[in-house]
Formats: structure tokens, C-alpha cells, sequence
């Protein structure tokens, strides 16, 4: 957890010190690391639910 807290400092310091396309790249290998572990279970699709059958009077 203390990774998560510390993670942004890097970026915010690029921003503060006027090097907006490194805090982008910051961002984005931040992003894509993300995602690498993520996207196998992002592709699982779920089965809507099923109606439940209605009695006919």
C-alpha cells in the first residue's frame, strides 16, 4: 500500500518542474503496468442475468 501513496511524487515533481511529457510518460508506463496483470480478467465476459419466467393467468 505504501507503494500507492508514494507512487505519484515522481510524476507531480515532473509537472512542478515544468517537464510535462515525462510526467505523461510517467503516467502511462504507470497505466500499462497496470493494466498488464488486469487484461486477462478485463476480457471475461459475464452472462447478463436471467429472467425470471412470469406465470400466465
Amino acid at each position: 500500500m505504501a507503494g500507492h501513496v508514494e507512487e505519484p511524487g515522481p510524476r507531480i515533481k515532473t509537472i512542478v518542474a515544468g517537464e510535462p511529457e515525462r510526467a505523461v510518460r510517467l503516467a502511462r508506463s504507470r497505466v500499462e503496468g497496470f493494466e498488464r496483470p488486469v487484461r486477462p480478467y478485463a476480457l471475461v465476459t459475464v452472462a447478463p442475468p436471467r429472467r425470471r419466467a412470469t406465470a400466465s393467468r
